[in-house]
């Protein structure tokens, strides 16, 4: 079935030209024969200039991200003199743009070459950047980032993710720390390891690392557990859905892209009011560009597989086509999900620049790979898939970027699936949700395999194919068939919590071939009686 509506033209990251048409060849999959269903389209990618642009606004980071952005400061306004006092002109976008003013803590800071310098004194002090209110950042208060629009933004959407460039030094075992959970409106030295503060990451110039919990050191190395460039790119994850105390908390910290370690902890310093801050034991310690962003939102489960000019008409909140380039009908008011259908090959700087113009564009999520395990479709070996996962996931953690989704299998229960799943939890690869194609007969059968994909990989889902098919004899599953499979199967996807979200796949058009009977649009745009009933869940 040609995607000739709705397939817009992939862009492969960093690619050369790959082939083109659709793909017919039918191939045996255990319980099922599989047929190639999607077509491909790819245009080499020639706007070499466009990816360094990107590039260079990736590294500078300050890539635009999907995520309601809260608060950033480029420090692009020098001041040498009196940092508690300087301009804030230019230098701040996001929610709090005008409500929060960076202050000193320790001693002097300054603002050198679109840089913030944060100087503590190795052996008696350390230097720290306070988050203070605009209307009284010259008094004793902090900056409450639980409190009004943005506090309930972050809650709303799971976690934030803070960000900054940390340029060190020395590499010594001097450091930079960030604190969260601290008592209010509080200064001291030495934050990140008192007992008042909930959750204190320790970094070191050598590549060492300190957790600690409440006072309690957790996951540590003295050295070496991350290698340190002349300017690395920190993003911390935390995530959480509520500030009262008591409030459980997920940290992952990642260091240029690598994930170093994660805890968990509680709200429990806070009163319910939460205050932050960045920390430099280190003299001449450089930042540059701290960002405090929600994660990226998931607005609704709806979706459809393909069919994306007319996604609204089944009140979908998102639809894919099997490439990454936002396609020019797309309906009004539906969230575009790309894809990067298969990996052929790249190297760090091509992805990065990739994922940055997709995030840019405002990507909510990334599909990865479209049946890797299938001949007729994207055909990769785990192995280069791992590759080009494990290049797309740090570019996804130097930019804060947090909704990567899994390859999706003919099987995500066979053994490629495993191996793939297996090699990318003992990397500490980002993945966000693991994706599902499934045409079992029966709702019963598919939602048993839906459950069974959560339980053995222990992560949230996407259904991003499913209809009830026999590829066989095609004309056995009637539009009745599909109407009965629909009532129990859906409802039964929207009650489940890790079930992020689903897109329905069918023919083009109505028609006897196969997925013929369960098709949601007529070739007009109209509904299908199967469309209506797709609208109305």
């Amino acid at each position: 079935m040609q995607k000739s509506t709705c397939s817009p033209t992939i862009l492969p990251p960093d690619a050369s030209l790959a082939p083109c048409g659709p793909s017919w060849l039918a191939q045996a999959k255990g319980r099922k024969v599989y047929l190639g269903r999607k077509s491909l389209h790819l245009n080499n990618i020639t706007a070499a200039l466009t990816a360094l642009l990107l590039l260079a606004n990736l590294q500078a980071g300050r890539a635009q991200l999907a995520q309601a952005t809260i608060y950033t400061d480029n420090f692009d306004v020098a001041n040498t003199t009196d940092f508690d006092t300087s301009s804030q002109s230019g230098r701040h976008s996001g929610l709090l743009a005008n409500s929060v003013v960076p202050q000193s803590g320790g001693s002097e800071l300054q603002i050198q070459n679109h840089l913030l310098v944060i100087s503590g004194q190795p052996g008696s002090y350390d230097a720290r950047m306070r988050f203070d209110p605009s209307t009284n950042y010259s008094g004793s208060y902090r900056w409450d980032w639980s409190s009004g629009t943005a506090g309930s933004s972050i809650t709303a959407s799971g976690g934030m993710v803070v960000s900054f460039n940390w340029i060190p030094a020395d590499s010594t075992a001097n450091w930079i720390s960030y604190s969260v959970g601290i008592t209010p409106n509080s200064d001291t030295s030495f934050r990140v390891t008192q007992t008042s503060t909930d959750c204190g990451l320790l970094l070191r110039n050598n590549g060492g690392f300190q957790a600690y919990k409440q006072g309690t050191l957790g996951a540590n190395a003295n050295s070496g557990a991350f290698p340190v460039l002349a300017t690395n790119v920190v993003t911390l994850y935390y995530y959480f859905n509520s500030w009262a105390p008591g409030s459980a908390v997920t940290l992952s910290a990642c260091v240029n892209g690598n994930q170093i370690f994660t805890q968990s902890f509680t709200w429990t310093q806070t009163g319910g009011v939460q205050n932050m801050e960045l920390a430099s034991y280190a003299a001449n310690t450089r930042i540059g560009n701290v960002a405090i962003h929600a994660l990226s939102p998931i607005l609704g489960k709806k979706g459809t597989a393909g069919g994306c000019q007319w996604a609204n008409l089944v009140n979908a909140s998102w639809t894919y086509g099997w490439g990454s380039a936002t396609p020019a009908n797309l309906a009004p008011g539906v969230l575009w999900y790309p894809m990067w259908w298969a990996f052929y090959g790249g190297t760090q700087p091509g992805i990065n620049a990739s994922l940055a113009q997709l995030v840019t564009n405002g990507a909510p999520v990334l599909l990865m790979y479209n049946e890797p395990d299938n001949a007729s479709q994207a055909n990769m070996s785990v192995a280069s898939a791992l590759q080009g996962y494990t290049l797309t996931s740090v570019a996804a953690r130097l930019i804060g970027f947090n909704n990567l989704i899994s390859p999706a299998c003919a099987d995500d229960g066979d053994t490629w699936m495993w191996e793939f799943m297996n090699a990318m939890t003992a990397s500490n690869l980002l993945c966000s949700a693991v994706a599902i194609h499934n045409y079992d007969e029966t709702s019963s059968q598919f939602l048993s395999y839906v459950d069974g994909i959560h339980n053995d990989f222990g992560y949230n889902v996407y259904v991003t194919e499913f209809a009830p098919t026999d590829w066989q004899t095609p004309t056995s599953i009637t539009v009745a068939d599909c109407q009965a499979y629909m009532s129990n199967a859906i409802p039964g996807l929207k009650s489940r919590s890790y079930v992020l979200g689903y897109s329905w796949y069918a023919a083009d058009q109505p028609g006897t071939g196969a997925l013929g009977t369960a098709a949601l649009f007529n070739t007009n745009g109209t509904l299908t009686t199967l469309g209506s009933q797709y609208k109305s869940y």
